[in-house]
Order: structure tokens, then sequence, then C-alpha cells
């Protein structure tokens, strides 16, 4: 059965991944960290608290921990955005093999908490 309690402890537990994962906020790790992100704001979504003030508490509080980490995720991905511009605009941008460098595009980010 789902209950609030459950599904805050996902969201924590989402969060958490995502947290790791943007330890090394590799381009890689960028993305992958949206699918979790995306899943904690689904999970705080659906838990109703109307009723419980503590677990009101909690939500608000990971709520506020889901922008922080929104806000570093999109630094970092603004970083790995200007950082591929800068590759793709310059006149040497290859690879050792001599195979020019595709910048991925940059990761697209939407989180409201």
């Amino acid at each position: 059965m789902v209950t609030p309690h459950s599904l805050l402890t996902e969201a924590r537990v989402e969060l958490d991944a995502a947290r790791r994962l943007l330890l090394d906020a590799s381009a890689d790790n960028v993305r992958k960290s949206t699918g979790h992100l995306a899943r904690v704001a689904d999970r705080l979504k659906d838990i109703r608290v109307e009723k419980n003030p503590v677990l009101a508490v909690e939500v608000d509080h990971l709520r506020k921990e889901l922008k922080q980490i929104g806000v570093l995720l999109q630094s970092a991905a603004g970083f790995h955005a200007e950082r591929a511009e800068l590759l793709t605009s310059t006149g040497d941008a290859y690879t050792p093999t001599g195979e020019p460098v595709v910048a991925p595009p940059p990761p697209a980010h939407v989180l409201e908490g």
C-alpha cells in the first residue's frame, strides 16, 4: 500500500541518488540525475499533508533540498553547455584521433517544487 511515508522515503532515495551523481557533475551524470529529480518531484506532488503537520515539515524540507539541487544542476548544465560551445567554436575542435568534436546538446531541466 502506498502511504505518504512510503512516498517520502522513495523521494529521499531518489534525491540521494541524484545527489551522488552530481558529486561528479559530468555531462552524463547531469543527464542521468534529471530522471531521479523528476521522480522526487512526482513523489512530493502525490503526498497529502493536510492532517499531518510533522509530515508537512518533512515534505517542506525535502522540497527545499530539491530546489537547492535544482540550482546546482542548472549551474552544472550551464557549465557544460558553455564548454561545448567553446569547444565547437575553436578551429582545433578535434579529438586526438583527428575526429571533429561533436558537442552533445545541453540537457533540458524543468524542476518545479
